[in-house]
């Protein structure tokens, strides 16, 4: 079990940039932890604000993936990268083709982002098949 702090580490070091077609921000905190955790997550805000859906999406199932893939525990790293393809698969196969949206995994050591833009006819849309979908 990983050391808390007496006050946690609240310096937080961010990160922007665009071009023609994309904007993106990244932040990072220390927060409780002695060392900073092995566990990374992205939230890909998309232009419109509701980029969290697909984030909480993957929230929801990206564990379950890793965690049910036969390379799971011993290789670690197949299990993360079958894990993340799945999740691409999950919804390509769950999203109407015109509803279909980006996914990302980042890899913090290697300091990149592996992603896969899947086509989108309109965010809107996609919005709302979210919102019946998968809202809490």
């Amino acid at each position: 079990m990983a050391t808390l702090l007496l006050k946690p580490v609240t310096e937080k070091h961010s990160n922007c940039g665009s071009d023609d077609r994309l904007l993106f921000s990244s932040s990072a905190m220390q927060g409780w932890r002695e060392d900073m955790e092995d566990a990374h997550t992205a939230e890909l805000m998309l232009k419109y604000k509701e980029g969290s859906k697909a984030a909480n999406f993957c929230n929801a199932h990206l564990h379950e993936r890793i965690a049910s893939d036969p390379a799971f525990p011993n290789n670690i790293e197949e299990a993360k990268k079958s894990g993340f393809l799945g999740i691409d698969e999950d919804l390509r196969n769950d999203l109407p083709p015109e509803h279909q949206i980006i996914t990302a995994y980042p890899d913090v050591e290697k300091k990149e982002i592996t992603a896969n833009l899947l086509k989108m006819k309109t965010i809107e849309n996609w919005y709302k098949w979210m919102d019946e979908r998968y809202e809490k």
